[in-house]
């Protein structure tokens, strides 16, 4: 095969997959005064200027809302442990699971603003059951709050969000395979 038109193609390609809108992937750490800290994993379309998400629930119960986010999943961590003591998926397949929920994330800047909480507290939303081993995360700017619901105490406050923007696999494929096989077709025309 003609390695111009090989080229090409993969050029073509490309382009065709940096111009459509992208799914992105954000890494949102917490890390608060007393050792505690949260990891938010959020899938966004970051052909939208802001993404973000409501549940429906406080102060007066309405309708969910949410705007570009497709998976959202929160873990919290005890200052002494390095694995979770409680996870949830606050958003899944664009569905919100969480009636409290809050957020609000800038796609260009790659900030949160506005409310925010992410977590679960089973009781507050009116389920059955104890909300035993659930936690929440709550407020922005100098003093978020981390949240026991089931004992209905701060557990951790103020520390510091961290924002990571983790690239879509194919992302570094393409990244990685468009230039080489532009060198090896040149390389190979060359050796003619």
């Amino acid at each position: 095969m003609n390695p111009k038109a090989i080229s090409l193609a993969l050029l073509s390609l490309c382009f065709l997959h940096h111009g459509r809108a992208a799914v992105q992937n954000a890494l949102i750490t917490w890390t608060g005064n007393a050792g505690y800290h949260a990891s938010i994993l959020m899938t966004y379309d970051d052909s939208f200027p802001t993404v973000g998400a409501w549940g429906g629930g406080a102060p007066i119960s309405s309708t969910p809302t949410n705007q570009g986010i497709f998976q959202l999943s929160a873990s919290f961590f005890t200052p002494s442990s390095q694995v979770p003591v409680f996870s949830v998926n606050d958003v899944s397949n664009s569905i919100i699971n969480y009636k409290f929920l809050t957020l609000s994330f800038s796609t260009a800047s790659t900030t949160l603003f506005g409310h925010f909480d992410v977590g679960k507290d089973s009781f507050a939303e009116g389920e059955s059951g104890s909300s035993a081993g659930q936690y929440y995360l709550t407020l922005l700017g100098p003093s978020p709050t981390l949240i026991d619901p089931a004992i209905g105490a701060e557990l951790d406050y103020g520390g510091h969000f961290l924002v990571t923007i983790v690239p879509e696999p194919s992302a570094w494929t393409l990244a990685l395979v468009c230039p080489t096989v532009t060198i090896l077709a040149r390389r190979r025309r060359f050796k003619r």
